[in-house]
């Protein structure tokens, strides 16, 4: 099971989580997501034996009116979910972060720039496990996870320096680790403590079955063509807009396989973590090198190379190829 399905599986479980979710039309607000401590607690709580509702203390619901940032409005929308949810035996915490940057610096003593969205305030969470958000749609669970989800189900809490202070962080870890004590926290100084690096990579066929491998300008190493997904970004359109850039390809949604989400060491940087939220296609047309792209090759994945490979592509993408070439 994917790490996205077995999110999906435990918060629709969840006693908290789960009427949240049902009951979603009732949160009416833009650009809305449950996110952070809830998410991240309740995957822990599976994981250390606990009930998925231990240690959770209240629900944060994050929603993006730019065209009304006063406090007044923002407490009314916090009462009216407060009253429709009052099921539930704990607190919704309802922000605009439409609004975060007028209060934050009297709250945390430095200031910030205004958010242009939802999902790139969530992407400035203090830790990278807590940085994340869903919400249900027609077609499923969407998911915001700028840092992806390995960091979340290792029980791994690493600091997101995008924003926080080492107080701020110092202060969440306290508490966490004497209600999870599986939790492996990183130290704010530790070498691994920056996040790892988000991605979206495409397995590329062709007709006769060949995978294709990018080399970029000054790497070593041959990777899959993707790139890093920014603040706000999809891995879908991540990818699609790599791969535009990259290669030339321009290709519909519905050509693109979601396989799952793979890390290993960032090729170039090898005190950081690459998570790579990975694709599947298969091509009849040609593709060119543009941008940063120096080389391309199509290579049998069954076949020998005795090419230089990322770490990423030697240890997963090149035996997903090879199950995928087996089916």
């Amino acid at each position: 099971m994917s790490d996205p399905d077995r999110l999906t599986s435990l918060v629709t479980m969840s006693p908290l989580l789960a009427p949240v979710l049902r009951r979603w039309s009732t949160i009416a607000l833009p650009d809305s997501w449950l996110v952070a401590g809830a998410i991240a607690q309740t995957v822990w709580n599976d994981a250390s034996g606990f009930p998925l509702q231990h240690g959770i203390s209240d629900i944060d619901i994050v929603y993006f009116d730019a065209a009304d940032l006063s406090q007044e409005t923002e407490a009314r929308h916090a009462a009216r979910l407060q009253a429709e949810f009052d099921d539930l035996p704990v607190r919704l915490d309802v922000k605009n972060e439409a609004r975060v940057h007028l209060w934050y610096e009297t709250k945390f003593g430095y200031p910030i720039r205004p958010y242009s969205s939802s999902p790139q305030a969530i992407a400035t969470f203090p830790t990278t496990a807590t940085s994340i958000g869903i919400r249900p749609e027609a077609s499923g669970l969407a998911l915001c996870a700028p840092y992806g989800l390995s960091d979340l189900f290792g029980l791994i809490v690493r600091p997101n320096k995008t924003q926080i202070t080492r107080a701020v962080y110092q202060a969440k870890i306290a508490r966490w680790t004497r209600l999870w004590p599986k939790l492996n926290v990183i130290a704010w100084d530790d070498r691994d403590s920056g996040a790892p690096i988000r991605i979206a990579a495409a397995i590329i066929f062709n007709e006769a079955g060949e995978i294709l491998l990018v080399r970029k300008r000054g790497f070593s190493v041959f990777m899959q063509p993707g790139g890093k997904i920014e603040p706000g970004e999809t891995p879908l359109a991540a990818l699609k807009r790599e791969l535009r850039e990259e290669i030339g390809l321009v290709i519909d949604d519905g050509a693109l396989r979601y396989l799952g989400s793979f890390s290993a060491a960032a090729a170039n940087e090898n005190d950081r973590q690459v998570d790579a939220e990975t694709f599947e296609i298969s091509l009849r047309e040609p593709v060119a090198a543009a941008a940063e792209i120096e080389e391309i090759i199509w290579v049998d994945p069954f076949g020998r190379l005795d090419i230089p490979l990322a770490t990423l592509s030697r240890d997963h993408m090149v035996l997903l190829a090879q199950n995928r070439r087996r089916r």
